[in-house]
């Protein structure tokens, strides 16, 4: 929107653009704890068009083949099609995947704070919710290039994660592969993360914000 104000109206149309995020509540926080090899995933399984479950599998099913430490928490409906995939995974593959179904917001807020990475393999998303929650809760984030994901171009600025270079089951698991060898290196800081997205995601921070835009 700024760039679209700076070709029509100039800097000082551009300036005066302001960016109101989804709030986050103060649960979702980093702890301090080390953080585990571990990809978190949260979605609405049944919705094959924008959670896309189908490009999850593939994707985990490829990750755990080439990475023999990660483990993966996926959270929400265990619909059927996902518990027979699980089933259906080789055991030293199947038993570093957990299907914890729906699950309360303390227990989602722990898995964040435990893991390395959240990982969104969606189609479309009007904001990320649960990619914000895990940015204040220390992970990085790793999702597909999309116009439809507008927000996730924010989200893994500032040494916070990174976009797959191709939206397909090779692309992402390359990036979720490139992106624990980020952590690996140190070039991860879970921190620094959750302090810069706290920062600005917060509900106490954006609340404040507004005020401070209605006063000023």
């Amino acid at each position: 929107f700024r760039r679209l104000c700076q070709v029509y109206g100039g800097k000082h149309l551009a300036d005066r653009v302001q960016v109101i995020p989804h709030s986050v509540e103060p649960r979702c926080i980093y702890s301090g704890r080390e953080k585990r090899r571990q990809v978190v995933c949260v979605g609405r399984w049944s919705d094959r068009v924008q959670k896309r479950g189908w490009l999850l599998m593939e994707v985990v099913a490829e990750l755990l083949a080439k990475d023999g430490r990660v483990t993966v928490v996926i959270v929400g409906e265990r619909v059927p099609e996902l518990e027979q995939w699980h089933r259906g995974l080789e055991n030293r593959c199947r038993e570093r995947v957990r299907l914890v179904g729906i699950i309360g917001r303390e227990e989602l807020a722990e898995f964040m704070d435990e893991s390395q990475l959240f990982y969104s393999p969606s189609a479309f998303e009007s904001f990320g919710i649960a990619a914000a929650e895990a940015l204040c809760s220390g992970c990085s984030v790793v999702a597909g290039p999309s116009p439809a994901m507008p927000a996730f171009g924010w989200f893994v600025s500032e040494n916070s994660g990174q976009l797959a270079a191709n939206d397909d089951g090779v692309g992402h698991a390359t990036a979720l592969q490139d992106e624990l060898e980020c952590w690996e290196k140190g070039e991860r800081d879970p921190s620094v993360i959750s302090q810069i997205w706290c920062e600005r995601l917060h509900a106490d921070q954006v609340a404040r914000r507004i005020v401070d835009l209605k006063q000023g």
